[in-house]
């Protein structure tokens, strides 16, 4: 994405314009992933296809990228203070109350907190495939995942 004159637009790998948004200076997304970009408008956060087409308006108070075909968004008001796993069509896939993260090789860490901080990992489904284990994990990268155990002194 390049500004200029205070407006953005995409360049292809030769530096040629080949997008401009239907809205102006809405990017907030740094990079597309599973073809949509993080658009912000009025402080609402949704997201645009490569066409720069609003695909998922903006109605999130919180939006991640997209990863393995889900985004995790958040909608903090007086009624709703969940987080939700949603597909590319903006359909709210999965409710979560704990803080997860996003998928990556098909499981999402989860954080629960409490006097310890632990984390557990589940599937698209919400289904817990790895229980709940006391110290800090990472994500699943090409089949491994980080894990430090906390140590009293």
């Amino acid at each position: 994405m390049v500004h200029l004159d205070g407006k953005q637009f995409f360049i292809d790998k030769n530096g040629n314009k080949v997008l401009e948004p239907e809205c102006d200076n809405c990017i907030s997304g740094d990079k597309f992933s599973d073809g949509l970009i993080k658009i912000t408008i009025n402080r609402k956060d949704g997201y645009m296809n490569k066409e720069g087409v609003i695909i998922i308006k903006p109605k999130y108070e919180f939006a991640q990228d997209f990863s393995e075909g889900v985004a995790r968004v958040s909608t903090f008001n007086e009624y709703d203070n969940s987080t939700h796993f949603i597909d590319k069509t903006g359909k709210v896939i999965l409710t979560m109350h704990d803080l997860p993260n996003n998928y990556s090789d098909g499981l999402a860490r989860v954080y629960t907190f409490g006097t310890v901080l632990k984390s557990h990992y589940i599937n698209k489904k919400g289904d817990i495939i790895i229980e709940q284990m006391p110290y800090y994990t990472g994500d699943f990268s090409e089949g491994l995942a980080p894990v430090a155990v906390y140590v009293d002194d």
